[in-house]
């Protein structure tokens, strides 16, 4: 099964567990907005009915009303007669504080995601207000001084039924974050193994997208409570953010190559990337105004919208990379303008778009890592093929004179420092020019496939076989006295007249005549190889089809 459909399948299993329970329908709730006239802290000074209150068409707490207070009742007449508590959830509160005042006549309470000493029911994914019986019957008075011009979503249910919901809802959020966090530590790992600067912007991106989503659930007052009383919930996620764009737009910039394929757009992605991180300055500093963050939103969404077109325009070149991007990050940027769009519209999110959006930055992180190693892993190849082929001899496929010359002199230092015999044989075929000349240099080419084929054959698998030059070879016997190569070098001479005698149907009766030196301490590989090579001259002079060993220097 293809990785794409892996990741995709995931991400829906993902989903499925975090809805598989049906949503609970919450109590009906009739909510009213006070008049924006009525500015006043006091919750005496209220009026108690009249035209002041606008009775409002859903369970939300609108803003944009103008309005600091508002008022709910449960209309539900089983709210009223059962004896258990109930839970009054407010979502998307963010780091705002919600004052409240009951209906019995209790002190008045404020509830702040941040508060690390909030007491209440179940996760921060909400702010949760428990209900006795006598707190339901009548109105309860909420205060909002301010919020993020987004509605709060209000839903009422019994305790119970509340719990078991925010435990699916917390499972399915741990569950994406702790997915998140160990693909960033995957990522940084293939970094560290495949030396590739671009899983280390995927890896720190990753880890920023998971911090913000840490950040919008309120969930950071639980994990780390004395962070979130200096610095709020959603300026965290909103710091978290905004470090991580300019390291995935960079990493975009690796991943996709656009230097290479789109050198002219390169230069004003560049550009518009410097500005970004310019206009990052203040955020750190003290924040955004408003014209800034107006400046950066529609800098995100020009880079956001570039990007995608570029990855289109390479996948329909048949860019493999664009077409991963295209997918992981096509569907996560669709979430996110689909919930910017509801922002912008001032209507809250949607609770199936509060689930997709961590997922889809989820599938976008897999589908991208999964690319990325993927891309390393085929550049790795590619690099030891072409590794492979400077070091090989592309005729016969023993290894080159350079690979030779490369080796011989590790070997022989082994030797000498592990006191180890080693043999070098100096292999040449007998009247090569002849066949040349007869059937042509196509047929010299397959006695020379020919015998480096049975060479290899009958040679051990830590020998070294390499082509010299024309119809020359050397073989790099290892852990071999001269008695040994001795043996060695007739068995590749008798295989070769054996074996050799027709070629592609023509009669070459092909011989091989071998010098054999054996390597002497301190001697170089030039030396120990013109030994060997005088040794071949001895057995092509004394009739050929032969070996020969080198004497020792001292011998002679």
């Amino acid at each position: 099964m293809p990785v794409l459909w892996r990741c995709l399948i995931l991400a829906w299993l993902l989903v499925a567990t975090g809805c598989a329970r049906a949503p609970a329908s919450p109590s009906p709730l009739t909510v009213q907005a006070l008049d924006a006239a009525w500015n006043t802290a006091d919750r005496a000074q209220l009026p108690t009915d009249g035209p002041a209150w606008q009775p409002q068409p859903t369970p939300q707490l609108r803003w944009q009303t103008g309005s600091r207070w508002w008022r709910v009742r449960l209309d539900d007449p089983h709210a009223r007669r059962d004896p258990g508590p109930w839970v009054l959830s407010l979502r998307e509160t963010y780091d705002s504080p919600v004052q409240v005042y009951l209906p019995d006549g209790s002190p008045p309470r404020t509830l702040w995601l941040p508060d690390r000493h909030l007491d209440q029911p179940g996760s921060r994914l909400r702010l949760a207000l428990p209900l006795t019986p006598a707190q339901r019957d009548g109105w309860i008075y909420l205060r909002l001084d301010w919020v993020r011009h987004q509605p709060v979503s209000l839903a009422a249910m019994p305790q119970a039924r509340y719990l078991a919901t925010d435990l699916d809802r917390i499972r399915f959020f741990y569950a994406v974050l702790a997915a998140m966090l160990a693909l960033a530590l995957m990522a940084a790992i293939f970094a560290m193994s495949m030396q590739r600067k671009a899983l280390v912007l995927l890896s720190l991106w990753i880890a920023c997208i998971a911090l913000y989503h840490l950040g919008m659930s309120g969930e950071l007052a639980s994990l780390l409570p004395d962070l979130a009383q200096r610095l709020s919930p959603v300026s965290f996620a909103s710091l978290a953010l905004h470090l991580g764009l300019p390291l995935f737009y960079l990493f975009v910039y690796r991943f996709l190559a656009i230097n290479r394929h789109f050198p002219r757009i390169a230069r004003y992605y560049r550009g518009l990337l410097w500005v970004v991180v310019l206009l990052l300055l203040p955020e750190l500093i003290g924040g955004f105004t408003p014209l800034m963050a107006l400046v950066m939103n529609g800098l995100i969404l020009l880079l956001s919208g570039l990007i995608l077109v570029l990855s289109a325009q390479l996948a329909r070149r048949g860019n493999r990379q664009g077409g991963f991007f295209l997918v992981g990050w096509g569907a996560s940027t669709l979430v996110a303008t689909l919930r910017a769009g509801y922002f912008q519209a001032h209507e809250g999110t949607p609770p199936w778009l509060e689930l997709l959006h961590p997922t889809f930055d989820l599938i976008a992180a897999m589908i991208l890592l999964v690319a990325v190693a993927r891309a390393a892993r085929y550049a790795e190849r590619e690099m030891h093929l072409a590794r492979r082929v400077a070091r090989t001899d592309p005729l016969t496929g023993a290894a080159n004179r350079a690979e030779l010359d490369s080796t011989l002199p590790a070997l022989l230092d082994h030797a000498q420092r592990s006191r180890q015999p080693l043999c070098v044989l100096f292999l040449d075929l007998d009247h090569f020019k002849s066949i040349n000349d007869r059937y042509g240099h196509d047929m010299g080419d397959c006695c020379l496939v020919e015998t480096a084929h049975w060479l290899s054959r009958h040679l051990r698998r830590h020998d070294l076989l390499a082509r010299f030059g024309g119809e020359e070879f050397v073989a790099v016997l290892e852990g071999t006295d001269a008695g040994q190569a001795q043996t060695i070098a007739d068995t590749l001479r008798t295989a070769i007249k054996r074996h050799c005698q027709t070629v592609n149907g023509q009669p070459v009766g092909l011989t091989l005549s071998i010098g054999i030196a054996q390597y002497l301490p301190g001697e170089t590989p030039q030396e120990l190889l013109r030994r060997a090579d005088e040794a071949l001259y001895r057995a092509k002079a004394e009739g050929r089809d032969r070996c020969m060993l080198a004497p020792t220097p001292l011998a002679s």
